[in-house]
């Protein structure tokens, strides 16, 4: 069986999510993943881009974290990642302290 794999999958299994499901479409013999440089290149451009934004809201999925405290700006614009709020470091203090 013919399988292309898109760059969202291919990001999660390389911060960890859908590991499982990933490796075993590669390991198994009944699919055949195909790739071109362009989708490797697309793969390359996410996982570059600010590869910490990345493995902070995987983070944020694997615990159930309710924010996300960042002076970031790419972070904060988000406002929200699934169920985490993305706030700022004063917002956070003026909310908790």
């Amino acid at each position: 069986m013919k399988v292309i794999i898109d760059t969202n999958l291919w990001i999660s299994f390389l911060i960890g999510h859908q590991a499982h499901l990933v490796r075993r479409m590669l390991t198994d013999l009944r699919f055949d993943v195909y790739v071109c440089s362009r989708l490797i290149e697309e793969i390359r451009d996410v996982a570059v881009r600010d590869p910490k934004d990345l493995y902070l809201l995987a983070l944020a999925d694997t615990i159930g974290a309710d924010y996300i405290v960042s002076g970031d700006a790419d972070l904060t614009d988000l406002g929200q990642h699934n169920q985490t709020r993305i706030i700022k470091i004063t917002d956070f203090k003026a909310r908790m302290f």
